[in-house]
């Protein structure tokens, strides 16, 4: 996720896209959703902290 930080947002989300696309193709059996929902939701808080940090509205979104 660092080395995507500085590109236009359209790439951000294709790269992230593709690697949780690959994590879910790897983990994704039957009795592991739970840990696939956490996964998810740990990338959408980091992504949407690291889009905050690049605002200068104090890291709010619009």
């Amino acid at each position: 996720m660092r080395r995507i930080r500085h590109d236009a947002i359209s790439d951000q989300v294709a790269d992230i896209n593709r690697v949780l696309r690959g994590h879910y193709a790897y983990y994704g059996v039957p009795g592991n959703l739970r840990s696939l929902i956490k996964v998810y939701q740990g990338v959408e808080r980091y992504w949407r902290r690291m889009l905050g940090s690049r605002s200068r509205d104090s890291g709010r979104l619009s």
